[in-house]
């Protein structure tokens, strides 16, 4: 049996520790002293002045999203509907019919009785036909959700800083808290309500210049570890995190509804199945944060880039991210 979770560790170049400090060191340096400095400043991902999303924003955006869930999803329910309405009738008419020709038309309490009792088993049938046609549409609906969030680049480079906690759904039943990829479609979700899809995009954009740069060094031949490891994929994650990190400066109350948006959002399981009581507690929201916090971690604990932290951000707001990244080291 697995331990419970531990913070996600850092594997980054483990093989070249002293060679991984210097090269945080001068990313760090870049991004909070190289500002003068054209060729580092247009590489690095803008950061605004008050990154905070506001709780209002939160809210507008949950709205909107839901109201899209719901429009998308209201065709579908429909035509689910529809579809169900027709069995029945078809199936009640069929039995009507069938009685009507056993009794030469002449219905009694008892053929009627009968016949309800016969038509209520029928509708057991079709109750569990139409809810397996439901699980069948919703888990087809957030898979691609899966699928398409895979084509972010910018999604799936934050992803890559937990993804060491993800494990099978057999091994969550007996250590809920490590984490499912079931959970993905509530953290790409997540991403969008605190983020907004124009700075979102702008993250993505500078993610996707950072893999033209890389491909075009590498003769076109380039893998994930490559892009990950890079410094200047580092640095666009570590300005994330720390966007990210102010969102939880009211940490309970947030982590609460990070807990409610992910569970919300779950790739389904047929009951029974293993993991499908697997539910993101509390303990797996804290690992995934450790984990996607792994960065500002190891800069806030270097004294040279708290500095520059401070200096760019200011010591109450550094001291607030400190805050945040002790709760969940």
């Amino acid at each position: 049996m697995e331990n419970q979770p531990q913070a996600p560790t850092d594997t980054k170049n483990s093989d070249h520790e002293g060679d991984q400090t210097d090269v945080r060191l001068s990313l760090w340096e870049a991004i909070y002293f190289g500002a003068d400095d054209e060729e580092a400043a247009a590489a690095t991902p803008h950061m605004s002045e008050n990154p905070m999303v506001s709780e209002v924003a939160i809210a507008d955006a949950e709205k909107a999203a839901l109201g899209r869930r719901v429009g998308n999803g209201t065709a579908a329910a429909e035509a689910q509907a529809d579809e169900l309405g027709d069995s029945i009738y078809s199936k009640f008419m069929h039995l009507l019919t069938e009685k009507m020709r056993a009794t030469d038309g002449h219905l009694t309490d008892q053929d009627v009785e009968e016949m309800g009792a016969e038509f209520r088993t029928e509708l057991a049938g079709i109750k569990t036909a139409f809810l397996e046609a439901v699980e069948t549409y919703t888990i087809a609906r957030e898979k691609n959700r899966v699928d398409q969030a895979r084509g972010h680049l910018f999604q799936r480079l934050l992803v890559k800083n937990f993804e060491s906690a993800f494990r099978d759904e057999k091994t969550l039943q007996e250590n809920p808290g490590f984490l499912s990829r079931r959970m993905l479609p509530g953290f790409f979700t997540m991403l969008s309500l605190m983020f907004g899809a124009e700075k979102l995009a702008d993250y993505e954009q500078q993610t996707k210049k950072v893999i033209n740069r890389l491909r075009q060094t590498h003769d076109g031949q380039l893998d994930w570890d490559t892009v990950y490891n890079s410094p200047e994929a580092r640095k666009i994650s570590l300005l994330a995190e720390v966007e990210i990190a102010q969102y939880f400066r009211s940490f309970d109350k947030r982590i609460e509804w990070m807990q409610a948006m992910v569970n919300s959002n779950l790739i389904p399981l047929r009951e029974n199945r293993f993991g499908s009581s697997w539910i993101f507690n509390r303990q797996a929201a804290t690992t995934l944060l450790a984990g996607l916090f792994n960065d500002l971690q190891d800069a806030l604990a270097n004294q040279t880039a708290r500095a520059a932290f401070v200096k760019r951000l200011g010591s109450e707001l550094v001291a607030d991210l400190e805050t945040v990244v002790k709760r969940v080291a």
